[in-house]
């Protein structure tokens, strides 16, 4: 391991450890349907989420990037974020809260766009698609999905290995 992956390594596993990690708990019926479709048709889900037909080739970072794009995935998930080579995290939006003003705040977790224990169900959904599709060039296996609490934000980390 040399110098530099070395730093980012043990940078990533302290700025990780330092994240409260959440579990994920049952599953709903909307990301068991986008991961049914996933398996069993995945050109379909990827028109949907506005992917090119013409099946180019893509990175794990372009692919998420292209997800978050989609104009009702965008109302859930801020813009993508590549921390290195093979990780990428997505910030799950936080939805104003106009009782703020009133003195009666709900707090962030009760403001999120989606569940955070669904959100990473749907960004599996579409790398499994893309993979099934030829348009990314990984094996789904190997890639990872955390869930972390960060102040009063909600992140999802995707690492693919």
């Amino acid at each position: 391991m040399n110098t530099d992956t070395f730093i980012r390594h043990y940078t990533r596993k302290i700025l990780t450890e330092a994240r409260e990690r959440k579990r994920l708990g049952g599953i709903s019926r909307g990301a068991r349907e986008a991961l049914g479709l996933a398996d069993t048709d995945p050109k379909k889900l990827l028109t949907r989420l506005g992917f090119p037909s013409g099946g180019e080739k893509m990175t794990l970072e372009s692919v998420i990037k292209k997800f978050t794009e989609n104009e009702t995935v965008a109302l859930a998930f801020e813009n993508p974020r590549a921390l290195s080579s093979g990780v990428v995290t997505v910030y799950i939006r936080v939805l104003r809260d106009e009782s703020a003003d009133e003195g009666e705040g709900l707090s962030a977790s009760d403001r999120v766009a989606i569940s955070p224990y669904q959100a990473p169900r749907y960004v599996k959904a579409t790398v499994n698609a893309a993979a099934k599709a030829g348009v990314l060039d990984i094996n789904p296996d190997r890639v990872e999905y955390r869930v972390f609490k960060e102040d009063d934000n909600f992140l999802v980390e995707i690492e693919g290995r």
